[in-house]
């Protein structure tokens, strides 16, 4: 059956279909404009402490990265790291409100195994991951070698990091995400990610993190290093490590976000079928003794 449309029938049809086009591309530009996720929106405890579960991953220009999983209930905190070049291990911790020790605990070839460090000794270990002294009879050995707790994304900063802007920048579709940019040494600039509509309570951030930004009370969403822009003249040699350095910052580790999810109901708990075991058995398992025929059987403690 053939319909025929007079010129005024057809006109109006074409008005109508014009303003229906037009009413859904509208629809859709707003709908794009919009954050997908509102931060504020997320479960939290009593308090107003985060209850969920947070992924990052960080990685280098090498295309080495690990997955972090983050876990809150507002009280407590589980922090696990996988390395992705080796898929088969995995360690993290577990730390509980009030509690004087915190957990350690070590994946391997799907077999788990945990230690329980006294909070200071945790904290004091982790110092010296970030600071390794290196054994003057071994110089290949230093502390370097065991697995860290967390990375060191912000082995550059120290309390007197200069700001040089703050500005809201919503990040992976969530809105309420506050952009810092900071002046740090070695001609670095960094810019920090965060939301202080995430509350994490100050008792699990001292353990969880270490050497962050002072003015960022929360958990660090996203973190990037780049070469600041030079200003003034510059001779040739100037140039040359100008291009040098942008060119070193990109090898640096950065944090990127993956997923932002909001829970009630959160288990922080150990491995399944998690064998414990004492500080020293950890040690031994994660940094083996090297044996020496000059000066016999070595290893550097991480928990001593």
């Amino acid at each position: 059956m053939v319909v025929i449309y007079n010129n005024s029938e057809f006109s109006f049809f074409k008005l109508s279909l014009l303003v229906l086009v037009s009413i859904m591309i509208i629809s859709c530009q707003k709908a794009e404009q919009k954050p997908a996720g509102i931060v504020s929106e997320f479960t939290t405890d009593s308090e107003g402490y985060f209850k969920g579960v947070i992924k990052l991953q960080e990685k280098d220009m090498l295309g080495t990265y690990s997955d972090i999983v983050l876990t809150f209930n507002g009280d407590d905190v589980r922090r696990e790291v996988t390395e992705k070049l080796f898929k088969n291990i995995s360690y993290g911790m577990i730390y509980k409100r009030g509690k004087d020790s915190v957990y350690y605990f070590y994946t391997k070839d799907q077999k788990s195994w945990y230690t329980s460090i006294l909070k200071n000794d945790f904290q004091q270990w982790v110092q010296k991951l970030e600071k390794p002294t290196v054994d003057s009879e071994n110089p290949g050995s230093t502390t370097l070698s065991a697995q860290p707790p967390f990375g060191v994304i912000f082995e550059y900063f120290n309390t007197s990091d200069a700001i040089t802007s703050v500005k809201i920048s919503p990040l992976k579709n969530y809105s309420s995400v506050t952009c810092q940019t900071f002046l740090v040494p070695e001609s670095k600039s960094c810019n920090v990610w965060y939301s202080d509509a995430i509350k994490i309570r100050p008792e699990i951030m001292e353990i969880i993190e270490r050497n962050q930004p002072v003015s960022i009370k929360t958990l660090a969403l996203q973190v990037e290093y780049f070469s600041p822009k030079s200003t003034g003249e510059k001779n040739t040699l100037d140039k040359a490590v100008d291009k040098m350095n942008k060119v070193l910052v990109k090898t640096d580790h950065k944090i990127h976000l993956d997923e932002i999810r909001s829970n009630s109901k959160v288990l922080i708990d150990l491995p399944v079928n998690s064998v414990k075991i004492s500080p020293q058995k950890m040690n031994d398992m994660i940094n083996p003794p090297v044996e020496s025929e000059e000066i016999g059987d070595h290893h550097h403690d991480i928990f001593d």
